[in-house]
């Protein structure tokens, strides 16, 4: 790792614990496996509208939100629509948690989202490290960018974690360069990271 790489991960990583701190939560580094499982839905979708919501108290709100989704990737299909609620986080008027991730109405953007809680509701795997945000790659191409700029994907991840995991070795290398990545080559991976999951949590018939 280059000292420029190495600065930028430190950075990143300082502005993680800042809003630990900040806020009280509890949040951990998450890899891409670790995102794929704990994430209740990944889709990659459009916000169609944000709308503020009154809370369970005077001091506490919370933000509804409304997206078009345009690929489907666990837990939701391609073409439906999916409305969530997050707490409040200083944006469209409402109170709530520094360094929760917000959206624009218009906004594209692939999420990997946690399950609802008993009140209604949810968040980002990890905060910014389960929002990834589309990048011009240039040539036509697009790529996806998380709030920690990727360097989170491949944390703990080495070439003997990763066989038979649904990542290869190739793959876990073109990850750690930390950069976008190409949003088709992106779902596929979380695709195949999903389906190998899922036959290790199948019962055997």
């Amino acid at each position: 790792m280059n000292g420029m790489r190495f600065f930028r991960l430190l950075a990143s990583m300082a502005l993680l614990v800042a809003t630990v701190w900040a806020t009280g939560t509890s949040i951990r580094l998450v890899n891409l496996p670790d995102m794929v499982r704990l994430a209740d839905r990944v889709f990659l979708g459009v916000c169609l509208s944000v709308e503020a919501k009154p809370g369970a108290s005077v001091s506490s709100s919370m933000v509804e939100y409304v997206f078009a989704v345009r690929q489907g990737i666990k837990g939701v299909n391609t073409g439906e629509r999916v409305v969530f609620r997050q707490v409040g986080s200083g944006q469209v008027g409402v109170k709530g948690i520094a360094g929760l991730p917000t959206y624009g109405k218009g906004e594209e953007v692939l999420l990997f989202l946690h399950a609802d809680s008993r009140l209604g509701l949810t968040s980002p795997v990890g905060l910014a490290q389960g929002v990834f945000r589309l990048e011009d790659m240039g040539d036509g191409k697009r790529g996806v960018l998380n709030g920690l700029h990727n360097r989170n994907l491949t944390y703990r991840m080495g070439p003997n974690s990763v066989p038979g995991g649904g990542i290869s070795n190739e793959e876990l290398r073109s990850l750690q360069e930390v950069r976008p990545v190409p949003i088709e080559t992106f779902m596929s991976l979380v695709r195949r990271i999903d389906l190998f999951h899922d036959s290790k949590g199948r019962a055997p018939q």
